[in-house]
């Protein structure tokens, strides 16, 4: 559903740019199984594909603005 949906919106899917978060959320998801943070919190490699996803996305646009 994730890619038909950025075509239903008409998203550009071949701009380099959202390759790269497409990659980077996809190999970090599925090759990261949890990091520890401290002994009472566990992030999942999901969570932080999606978090660094987000980052990644926010510093892209910054540098194509700029």
């Amino acid at each position: 559903q994730g890619i038909a949906l950025m075509v239903d919106k008409k998203i550009d899917i071949f701009n380099p740019r959202v390759i790269a978060v497409m990659a980077f959320i996809g190999i970090v998801g599925l090759g990261i199984d949890a990091i520890n943070v401290n002994e009472n919190f566990v992030l999942p490699g999901i969570g932080l594909a999606a978090f660094g996803g987000i980052l990644l996305n926010m510093l892209l646009v910054f540098i194509e603005n700029n």
